[in-house]
């Protein structure tokens, strides 16, 4: 589930958009229940809306605001953490930002409301911002023998990091809500493993199977998982191997399914992140096409852009829905479409505030 623009910035690592994968400020979530100015314009899954074109740097008037940003190099690893400011577009490197991921990390997060990074992505932050949590892994080798993850919560007011008793072969996922959402640690492969099928209670360190198993894919927003998967149904030829051609909403309280996304012939689908109302924001891939949709229920839907271009994860606040660009940092609202905002690209790292 996306975090609430409420208190956690994300720096996450670079990840390849096929992969099945995966952002606080003081006081307004990300998982909020507010309108967002992305969110407005919604069309139906038959009519889709008319293409969105990133034009030149142009900055809506009134923004003024620091987007937290991680730079990276060209094989992503991130290189600086800092912020863009508006409406100048230019990036400053933040000193504070420079720290090391936990064992396994994959990024760091920025906390406004306790004003610090910490050493994971935004993904393992509450949702007030107060705590997050990580695992090491005393065993590199998951086939081994007694081999186990160690579950740490630790508090960012204190600093103090609780070990929880009860730890089995867990990577965690997601920190949303009142769970920590996990999955299997597994070896011998280079995809993410096995998809959710645990939460654990933070505070008492009991672990629940969730209804029907690992089934609920590897984001949580909106109170549900969210798969991509394939439709074997579709009689398309795809252009190599397939990461899925459509998007099913998983209710975590009762493990109901229902399909929000499906696209015949489409070689890969993936959830890029969420917007405000916790709206999925997913990419379509079609041979070296591309459509970024924002998906309002599992009728309606509204296109931000069309293209060859490659754009990163999608972060939702008040302003819009940010998108990471390979050339500059873009933000879609109903109103102007996408417009490129600074010519920094990067690994955009929660709300505009």
């Amino acid at each position: 589930m996306i975090k609430p623009l409420w208190t956690v910035a994300v720096a996450m690592m670079a990840m390849s958009m096929v992969a099945c994968g995966p952002t606080a400020t003081a006081r307004q979530p990300l998982r909020s229940t507010s309108p967002s100015a992305g969110t407005s314009a919604t069309t139906s899954a038959g009519s889709p809306s008319a293409s969105a074109s990133a034009t030149a740097a142009s900055v809506p008037a009134g923004l003024s605001c620091r987007l937290p940003l991680a730079t990276t190099d060209t094989g992503g690893q991130i290189q600086q953490a800092g912020f863009l400011t508006f409406p100048s577009g230019t990036f400053a490197p933040d000193p504070r930002g420079a720290i090391k991921p936990t064992t396994m990390g994959d990024g760091l997060a920025f906390d406004r409301g306790y004003n610090k990074w910490l050493p994971v992505s935004w993904r393992l932050v509450s949702d007030d911002g107060s705590r997050y949590v990580y695992a090491d892994y005393p065993n590199p080798d998951p086939t081994a023998s007694g081999a186990h993850s160690v579950i740490h919560i630790v508090s960012v007011g204190t600093g103090v990091d609780h070990v929880l008793t009860q730890s089995g072969q867990y990577i965690i996922m997601d920190y949303s809500g009142n769970g920590v959402y996990l999955t299997q640690w597994v070896g011998g492969h280079d995809g993410p493993g096995p998809q959710i099928q645990w939460r654990l209670n933070p505070s008492t360190g009991v672990v629940t199977t969730l209804s029907g198993g690992p089934k609920y894919g590897y984001w949580v927003a909106g109170g549900a998982g969210w798969r991509t998967d394939y439709n074997a149904a579709d009689p398309t030829v795809h252009n190599g191997p397939t990461g899925g051609n459509r998007l099913i909403r998983v209710d975590l309280a009762t493990g109901a399914e229902t399909t929000w996304l499906y696209q015949q012939g489409a070689d890969w689908v993936q959830v890029m992140g969420f917007d405000l109302r916790g709206h999925p924001i997913v990419v379509v891939g079609v041979g070296n096409q591309i459509t970024i949709w924002l998906l309002t229920d599992s009728v309606r839907r509204t296109q931000i852009t069309t293209g060859p271009a490659n754009y990163g994860w999608a972060v939702g606040d008040s302003n819009g829905i940010w998108l990471s660009g390979v050339d500059g940092t873009y933000l879609y609202t109903s109103a102007a479409g996408l417009q490129k905002m600074s010519s920094t690209g990067g690994l955009i790292a929660g709300g505009c505030h």
